[in-house]
């Protein structure tokens, strides 16, 4: 029999609940029972569980079609580069990310990017950052010889950075800022994935004069702090090294795609002292270690080298990218504005130059008036920019509004016997009943499942109005079953109903791969805590 969402949370909570009376036996059989009465309660253990669904967001067109239709700063290959991380060359751009694309080379070109989670808002500021990088990358001077990994040269008491071999400047184009470690690293596995990942880097250097586009991370993990000159610095930074080249020797290709590992010998900077000799292209790092950065001596080469190139160049902008905006309130807020005002200062740009883009991501925007003017002037304050300098991204104010539909007993019995029916292993029968069901027409069994459901509910209305009515609304799972069907049945038919509504459009996909979107994207939220005194 099948799970509901609200069965499989049950599931889980009683296996809590066994768990604690398990660790903690008590003798008397009242007492267990007392207390195993109190831990099921809602509220004790956990808490009725939400679902809430991803937006459908608007699209518009193809990276490659922007190419072509704006050659004057979107350069040629651009797509080609995204490919290699992101499927660009199968899916359009969201509206917003194209959006923002064309408003960071525009008379605005610094941008508020405000579309909440999971709207793609990293690719927002991504595609403008490599979009400057390949313009410049094709007037970059072609390399001399191979490159080789950073060498300590004894004889002269200097270390030998990786990047020796080129003849283009190094210098910072774009600083992604983060408020902890563990968004740079999910950061650093994206960048991965297009940049060092794959047939990317040979791309690069077919298309680059032998050149890459180079990115690191610098944080408190990355090693070494300290001087190049003691032995035993450079001997923990082999054994780094080593360990790297071992673990990807023995990666499966499916895992080495994923961008969760460091390639190599690959565009990724590893190592502090090579970044200190050339800085890399995009540097992922946190607002706690650039502040020690630029008061260090030993990364003052980071930012000599970044201002000679934006002083040399007359095309030349580097780009700060300020993710999770909203957190920096408060006296945070006051010292990363200060932060900014001083790495400005740092390498010569001055407020409003042309020389510096920068982008903010945040949470959406409050449907509240006067919004949109606060967190401008909040921008504003924060990067020590002027307000006619920022284009700010949002959602279309009428993206979640609910459809018209009127629940029907006929659909409610349908998803009820769908959910009650369907088996991942064999889900044909399943579908064909809820073909039969709505009277949908015949099932194409030369499709993937997947595929095969998703051409028969692709409007189901349905599943349309629960994505919409969930979409960054998480609901309690109670309270979608009796608003989706409006009193129709027993509460454990709209309940099995809504069961099949969210596995049926979870399972629908227009292709059977994992990186494409089902009909219905959801996620179940369910809180679990500890109890005090156990």
């Amino acid at each position: 029999m099948q799970l509901t969402p609200s069965g499989a949370f049950e599931h889980i909570k009683e296996s809590v609940v066994q768990y604690l009376e398990t660790a903690y036996r008590i003798s008397d059989p009242c007492v267990v029972s007392e207390r195993g009465d109190i831990l099921r309660r809602t509220g004790v253990v956990a808490q009725e569980p939400f679902i809430e669904a991803t937006p459908a967001f608007p699209t518009s067109r193809k990276l490659a079609d922007l190419e072509r239709s704006y050659p004057e700063f979107l350069p040629v290959g651009l797509s080609e580069l995204v490919q290699h991380g992101v499927p660009v060359d199968r899916f359009n751009l969201y509206t917003h990310q194209e959006e923002a694309l064309l408003a960071a080379n525009s008379s605005k070109p610094s941008l508020l990017v405000a579309t909440g989670t999971g709207s793609g808002k990293t690719e927002a500021f991504i595609l403008p950052i490599l979009a400057d990088i390949l313009r410049e990358a094709k007037n970059w001077a072609p390399v001399q010889g191979k490159p080789e990994r950073g060498v300590y040269d004894e004889a002269n008491n200097i270390w030998l950075h990786s990047r020796r071999h080129e003849r283009r400047p190094a210098a910072l184009r774009a600083i992604i800022l983060y408020p902890m470690n563990a968004l740079v690293n999910d950061q650093l596995s994206r960048l991965r994935r297009i940049l060092a990942n794959g047939a990317s880097p040979d791309w690069q250097r077919r298309n680059l004069n032998g050149n890459v586009i180079h990115f690191g991370m610098y944080t408190s993990l990355t090693p070494r702090a300290g001087s190049y000159q003691d032995k035993w610095r450079r001997d923990k930074v082999n054994e780094y090294l080593q360990k790297i080249q071992l673990d990807w020797d023995h990666l499966r290709d499916d895992l080495k795609i994923k961008g969760f590992w460091p390639r190599p010998d690959s565009p990724e900077m590893l190592i502090r002292w090579d970044m200190q000799a050339a800085p890399p292209d995009i540097l992922v790092t946190n607002y706690s270690m650039l502040e020690y950065m630029l008061v260090r001596p030993i990364e003052n080469n980071i930012f000599e080298k970044t201002k000679q190139w934006l002083q040399s160049d007359p095309n030349a902008r580097l780009t700060l990218v300020l993710d999770e905006a909203h957190t920096y309130t408060g006296a945070k807020g006051t010292e990363v504005a200060h932060l900014v005002r001083r790495l400005k200062e740092r390498i010569g740009i001055e407020p409003g130059s042309n020389k510096f883009r920068a982008i903010a991501t945040t949470a959406s925007l409050p449907n509240i008036s006067g919004a949109e003017d606060d967190l401008f002037r909040f921008i504003s304050d924060l990067f020590g920019e002027p307000e006619n300098r920022f284009t700010l991204i949002k959602l279309p104010d009428d993206m979640n509004k609910l459809p018209e539909r009127k629940p029907s007993l006929r659909a409610l019995t349908a998803f009820d016997r769908f959910h009650q029916a369907f088996d991942i292993t064999n889900p044909f029968p399943a579908i064909e009943g809820i073909a039969s069901d709505l009277q949908l027409g015949q099932v194409d069994y030369t499709l993937d499942p997947q595929v095969a459901l998703y051409q028969l509910l692709e409007n189901n209305e349905d599943i349309l109005w629960v994505r919409q009515r969930t979409a960054r609304n998480a609901t309690l799972l109670d309270q979608l079953a009796d608003e989706c069907w409006d009193g129709l049945a027993t509460p454990e038919e709209r309940e099995r109903a809504t069961a099949g509504v969210l596995s049926a459009g979870n399972f629908a996909r227009p292709e059977a791969k994992l990186d494409v979107p089902p009909l219905l994207s959801v996620r179940l939220h369910a809180f679990f805590r500890g109890v005090p005194g156990f």
